[in-house]
């Protein structure tokens, strides 16, 4: 397992369930969650279904936590979310 500061990080792919709990919390439907990841609508299914990597619990946390918008010299990419967010408990922070 990766290192970092003295402590190990275990990186854990989030589970279909983790995500529909997610999409649910956010208010977003299946089309709104495919912008807001920038990917296509059967992905979406997909990790409803049978989860996703470990890069996908990152993005939704990230999103989770209003970090949607991503710079850098070459894009910007703007993501709205909606203002009806819910709390996502204890296992999602």
């Amino acid at each position: 397992m990766p290192k970092t500061g003295g402590y190990t990080t275990k990186m854990v792919k989030m589970t279909g369930e983790e995500f529909q709990d997610w999409q649910t919390r956010m208010g977003f439907n299946c089309g709104e969650a495919a912008s807001a990841l920038n990917i296509h609508p059967n992905t979406i299914v997909r990790y409803r279904e049978k989860g996703g990597p470990y890069m996908l619990r990152l993005a939704c946390l990230a999103l989770y936590h209003r970090l949607g918008s991503i710079a850098s010299d070459q894009a910007s990419i703007e993501v709205s979310l909606p203002s009806n967010r819910q709390a996502m408990g204890d296992n999602f922070q």
